[in-house]
């Protein structure tokens, strides 16, 4: 059942991304687009099964890789069944989940939040249906070393507008190097200082608590354990899995030209079907190296890395190609749940699966959320702005001032400026006839008659909407809540911007147990949270 007070209004989620031809066409079920997955990525129920069958029962992790995990989460501040969880899994007790993202400021954009609830829901529906223990599992991406992507993040300021507060550290290293300094700490306060909404602060602010973090990525990491205390969330950062992949690295480096031409082939295959390759077959699919300063490099020679004297997986590092593969290849994961863009990614993958000889689990989309107040619904409602409008992009201040003038009133202000139209028509040959370098006299004169009517009409307006207890700014404002920066909400506020805004009850409403179908994108209205400190 849905949140408590919780209203759920359903869009197709394309409306969202209205170039993404895959997801379109995913949506439709349509059978092409499915081909490029072992497992198509429908009903989740029925994929989950699909991919239960498809794959061999769990196997133990590696006594030190089993110890790592066990151990990791206790770091992360993970609860028992955290703990317990991750145990099974190591032990080869049970399957698994699997979502991931870097290591952003704040979480990064909530919609790391929706996957992580994503997978906790479906973990807990394999485990009802399998009967078979499946446990969720988070990928923090640590490894990542693209400091712009992760270093800031946005809120709104007290007019309204959208906010960004960023912090600065050098780039090109892995995540996991990035110290919890003042820093990161300052762009942290920053936030909570100026951009953060009012209502429940304390709320929004208590996950976030340093608590003797000495990392920036160990700090994520415990945010989203606290984030999701109670649910088994198991945290995997690839440092952890490295130990165990000297072997899927070395396949990786010896397999070069097979792994670019497969990608070639499925990129023209791809294109030929009306879709995008994300993947540049050229550069995908090959390892990173990691020097002593954490710096992260792209191998540059397959053949002279193998030279080197052996692999060691522990300087190794997987890209957007390999990472998927080589997660399946040591987890019994039964699913991925990915974003909209990683569809595209993993649309490329069946044949490396094939050529590692890793069964490719089903890939789901997460859940897509825009959460409104109650006051904000009952606002767009007085604005005559319809959601869909909004979420599209397509609502404008002017326009709703303009529908909200009415009828009448807009039929007159169109028949005045016909009426200037007309007027001026019959003097354009008159004047041009005394002098043709008055034609453009004539125009510049029109022109300005139309632009004075245009500029009475949207005062006029101005007019309406404040007798009506309405305002264009008010109506902005509320539109920057809905698509900020031109985006959706999903992609620009971090987490801590709902939790003050709604409470408790946000995290509710992502992990109800039956959200909307995959490719539907769900506006949830709530109460909005008390003020507090």
């Amino acid at each position: 059942m849905p949140a408590t007070g919780a209203r759920i209004d359903t869009v197709p989620l394309s409306l969202l991304h209205p170039g993404h031809a895959l997801l379109r066409d995913l949506a439709a079920g349509s059978p092409a687009a499915a081909r490029f997955f072992t497992v198509p990525p429908g009903e989740p129920a029925a994929a989950l099964q699909h991919a239960a069958r498809s794959r061999s029962g769990p196997s133990p992790l590696p006594a030190p890789v089993a110890q790592a995990l066990a151990a990791h989460q206790r770091r992360c501040d993970g609860d028992d069944r955290s703990t317990a969880n991750a145990e099974a899994l190591a032990a080869g007790r049970a399957s698994c989940v699997v979502t991931g993202q870097q290591a952003g400021l704040l979480g990064g954009p909530v919609y790391t939040a929706y996957k992580i609830a994503t997978a906790v829901r479906l973990a807990r529906r394999a485990a009802e249906r399998t009967g078979r223990p499946c446990v969720p599992v988070f990928w923090l991406a640590s490894e990542d070393h693209d400091i712009g992507e992760a270093n800031h993040t946005f809120g709104t300021k007290l007019d309204g507008e959208i906010g960004r507060v960023s912090f600065r550290a050098a780039g090109g290293r892995e995540l996991r190097r990035l110290p919890l300094d003042a820093q990161v700490t300052g762009s942290v306060a920053r936030y909570f200082g100026d951009l953060l909404p009012a209502g429940d602060r304390r709320r929004a602010r208590a996950p976030y608590a340093p608590d003797g973090a000495q990392s920036y990525t160990g700090w994520v990491a415990r945010s989203w354990m606290r984030l999701f205390a109670g649910a088994g969330l198991v945290i995997v950062e690839p440092a952890l899995l490295r130990p165990a992949c000297g072997a899927l690295f070395e396949r990786a480096l010896e397999q070069r030209p097979a792994v670019a031409g497969a990608l070639a082939a499925v990129a023209g295959e791809l294109a030929a079907a009306g879709y995008r390759a994300p993947l540049d077959p050229a550069a995908a699919g090959v390892p990173f190296r990691i020097e002593a300063d954490g710096a992260r490099v792209r191998v540059a020679d397959a053949a002279a890395e193998l030279r080197r004297g052996g692999v060691d997986p522990a300087a190794l590092s997987t890209d957007a190609a390999l990472r998927p593969i080589f997660a399946d290849a040591l987890l019994p994961n039964l699913a991925h749940v990915v974003g909209v863009g990683e569809l595209a990614y993993h649309a490329m993958l069946k044949p490396l699966y094939a050529l590692f000889g890793v069964a490719q689990p089903a890939v789901l989309p997460r859940r897509s959320l825009t959460f409104l107040t109650v006051g904000e619904a009952e606002a767009l409602d007085r604005y005559a702005v319809a959601v869909r409008e909004a979420l599209a992009g397509e609502a404008h201040p002017g326009a709703a001032t303009a529908r909200l003038l009415g009828a009448g009133e807009a039929a007159e202000f169109e028949r005045a400026a016909a009426g200037i139209r007309a007027a001026f028509e019959p003097l354009a040959g008159r004047v041009g006839g005394v002098d043709p370098g008055l034609a453009r006299t004539w125009q510049r004169s029109r022109d300005h008659a139309l632009l004075g009517l245009a500029r009475l009409r949207s005062r006029t307006g101005r007019a309406v909407l404040a007798r009506r207890g309405y305002s264009r700014a008010a109506l902005h404002r509320l539109l920057n809540q809905i698509r900020p920066r031109g985006r959706p909400q999903e992609r620009v506020f971090p987490v801590p911007h709902f939790l003050a805004r709604f409470g408790a009850a946000f995290l509710d409403a992502c992990l109800i147990d039956e959200p909307a179908g995959p490719f539907t994108h769900e506006v949830v209205t709530l109460p909005a949270a008390p003020d507090g400190p």
